[in-house]
């Protein structure tokens, strides 16, 4: 929802997918995104996580759901849940919740790659985003440690080895 809601209301793509699995989620767009425009995205998405905003889900009346600007994938019969994120989303969803953003944890944007004429972007949330961000600072001290430079040197570390064994 965090980031759906963000690449809606800023870039006006639709969620035309989603996948979660025990490794990563996917979400997919109907538009194209650029480096720039998901760091962004993940700033904000974490901005939300960090405010710990509430989360609201319920279910308005006929004549109060058309006063309400919300995302929905398809037109919808029946009794409509309408989860509420603060300021970031608003959508139809039956789906369990948490009630606070902050409950998600931190969020991280790990690739995007065009699919179907928009992005599939992978992520990561709250412990397999933190346990994703240790092993990663596992392996580049690992590898400040074989080259003798600090870690924020280590990609000109390598690219100098690399140099040296090009000689």
């Amino acid at each position: 929802h965090i980031i759906s809601g963000i690449v809606n209301k800023i870039y006006g793509f639709d969620n035309v997918g989603f996948h979660l699995s025990e490794e990563f989620a996917t979400i997919d767009f109907n538009g194209i995104l650029d480096r720039e425009q998901l760091d962004q995205i993940e700033i904000l998405a974490n901005k939300c996580v960090f405010e710990n905003a509430d989360i609201k889900a319920y279910y308005p009346t006929d004549a109060e759901l058309e006063n309400i600007k919300y995302r929905s994938k398809k037109e919808l019969d029946g009794a409509i849940r309408i989860v509420q994120i603060g300021d970031t989303d608003i959508c139809a969803c039956c789906a369990p919740h948490v009630s606070c953003t902050g409950e998600i944890g931190m969020i991280k944007l790990l690739d995007a790659i065009r699919y179907k004429g928009g992005m599939r972007i992978h992520f990561l949330a709250g412990s397999a985003a933190l346990e994703h961000y240790r092993t990663v600072w596992t392996d580049v001290a690992t590898l400040s440690a074989l080259l003798s430079v600090p870690q924020s040197d280590v990609v000109e570390g390598l690219k100098k080895r690399d140099a040296e064994i090009e000689k």
